[in-house]
């Protein structure tokens, strides 16, 4: 996929021409797959490229910086996916001061620019300075293939919905939404070896980006290392039990599995919430719970 980046303060002329979804695309969810698969065919009859207009980082960032700003995907990931579903180009808008003060209309005349023909986005799309700008003022200057909302059981598709059901740990919601399981990667780092010690070593991550940190408790799951998936049963939290830390650990005990990963790039895939985390009143009954969740993980 050719990457341009695009800054409200350089001018640019684009030659060929385009279809383009536009969006955030927080998460490549089911309602943005939608849109992506959309773009791609009215660009096939066009006989013109298919493209995506989003953003280099969260808008957030430059609105709100005193705020700690979290992810479903981190913009390094969102532009993998968004090539391995097949968009052509992606106009990559730099959102700073310049770009967040823009009218509707300037807006506009920066699509124009970008010789993009026709636009594809949801019903509830704004843009523009105080979102001043939706869908339809847009479609009056540029052609638009306007989506509707898509529901799953009952709820919207759209990342604020998925972001609350990954911290409720409601991860069969997530999934549906997703297409797939929730993932975080990251670089396996060095713990207190304490599950080691007791029969259940773990991969402990140091996340590559800002993500959203899934409700703490025991999940069923999975790791990928090297194209190679492997179930595993994750922990989210402090380790009340043996190995209290105060900030939120991610660590995984991966099933079957017997190498050194350390330094390594893995990705850890969130399924079932199985359990909460609990402060147990030994060692034993710690280890007794963890067969359990080992079990059940293997029965998934």
């Amino acid at each position: 996929m050719e990457i341009i980046e695009i800054f409200a303060n350089k001018e640019i002329k684009i030659k060929e021409p385009s279809v383009a979804c536009i969006g955030f695309f927080d998460g490549i969810h089911k309602g943005h797959q939608e849109l992506i698969e959309k773009t791609k065919s009215a660009a096939k009859e066009k006989g013109i490229l298919s493209a995506c207009v989003t953003f280099h980082d969260d808008p957030w960032h430059v609105l709100f910086p005193e705020r700690e700003v979290t992810n479903i995907t981190p913009p390094a990931k969102r532009l993998k996916k968004i090539e391995a579903f097949g968009i052509e180009r992606c106009y990559l808008l730099h959102f700073d001061k310049a770009m967040a003060g823009l009218s509707k209309d300037e807006f506009i005349e920066l699509l124009k620019s970008l010789n993009i023909q026709m636009v594809v986005t949801g019903d509830d799309f704004k843009f523009a300075k105080k979102n001043e700008g939706d869908i339809y003022y847009l479609e009056q200057y540029i052609p638009a293939i306007i989506c509707d909302m898509i529901l799953i059981d009952g709820q919207k598709v759209a990342s604020s919905t998925i972001e609350k059901a990954i911290m409720d740990g409601n991860m069969e919601f997530v999934s549906k939404c997703l297409g797939s399981n929730y993932e975080i990667e990251g670089t396996v780092i060095e713990g207190n070896q304490v599950g080691r010690l007791i029969g259940f070593p773990t991969a402990n991550l140091k996340m590559d980006g800002s993500y959203i940190i899934p409700k703490i408790g025991v999940y069923a799951g999975t790791v990928t290392y090297k194209d190679v998936t492997y179930k595993a049963m994750i922990n989210v939290g402090h380790n009340p039990t043996l190995n209290y830390q105060k900030n939120v650990s991610i660590e995984a005990c991966i099933l079957d599995f017997d190498q050194d990963i350390y330094d390594q790039h893995i990705s850890m895939g969130f399924g079932e919430y199985l359990r909460d985390e609990l402060k147990f009143n030994s060692k034993e009954e710690l280890i007794k719970q963890l067969n359990i969740d080992v079990e059940t993980v293997r029965s998934k």
